[in-house]
């Protein structure tokens, strides 16, 4: 769409994202009863949660390198020589795996601890954007943006599980929407920490990646143990 004309894209995004309204009164939800305090009372714990704040600083960390790739690939590609279309297929594959590994992924952690798991697939995340870093080849950049839909992906996903479980039963909406407030400053804290870099080197930027979701990795080792929610209820 973007070789037709420069709006198109837009005009389709657009277009889908009205489609998607009506879906949304067919979703049910279930009434849970909260504590009292309201919405300040259980900010000021969600702030005070050390696992919170280590889950959501090390997820925005990842979330630069997701945020720099609409950057980096097109201009990486158009450097060499790439067209439009490849570009956007590189770009794609990303999101083709996520879509076609997410679901059987959480199926198979099922009841397993989540909290083991997340610097695993974080510390995953780490090699493909070296290899994004030594690629020449489109199709090998493809499959390591592939890698990193699955990795990254798993990351991202199974991290907004961890905070609905460390949420008191029913306030889990306010501690994902908060999750998702803080790693969407990834966006636009991403171009002050890339741009520097794209005089010097094209590709550096995804040195800077790989370095950042170490540190995210580290960061969720040290996250400490996350409370039951059952032992919530209980209590």
């Amino acid at each position: 769409m973007g070789s037709i004309g420069l709006p198109y894209p837009f005009f389709a995004s657009a277009a889908v994202s009205v489609a998607a309204i009506p879906t949304l009164f067919f979703i049910e939800e279930k009434k849970t009863s909260v504590q009292g305090g309201g919405f300040t009372r259980s900010m000021r714990e969600l702030l005070s949660n050390r696992d919170v704040a280590m889950v959501c600083l090390a997820v925005f960390l990842a979330e630069v390198g997701f945020a720099g790739f609409d950057l980096v690939i097109p201009l990486v590609g158009s450097s060499e020589g790439l067209s439009t279309i490849i570009i956007g297929l590189i770009l794609s594959a990303y999101f083709v795996t996520f879509l076609v590994f997410q679901i059987p992924i959480g199926g198979l952690l099922g009841k397993r601890r989540i909290r083991h798991w997340i610097p695993i697939f974080a510390l995953s995340s780490v090699p493909p954007y070296f290899l994004l870093y030594l690629s020449r080849n489109p199709a090998v950049m493809a499959i390591w943006m592939g890698w990193l839909g699955i990795s990254l992906g798993a990351l991202f996903v199974q991290s907004g599980t961890l905070v609905a479980e460390i949420a008191p039963p029913g306030e889990e909406s306010l501690y994902m929407a908060f999750l998702d407030g803080v790693i969407d400053l990834s966006f636009p804290v991403m171009p002050v920490l890339v741009t520097p870099l794209l005089s010097a080197d094209l590709r550096s930027p995804f040195l800077l990646f790989s370095l950042l979701t170490t540190l995210s990795a580290i960061l969720l080792f040290l996250t400490g143990r996350t409370p039951n929610r059952s032992k919530i209820s209980k209590q």
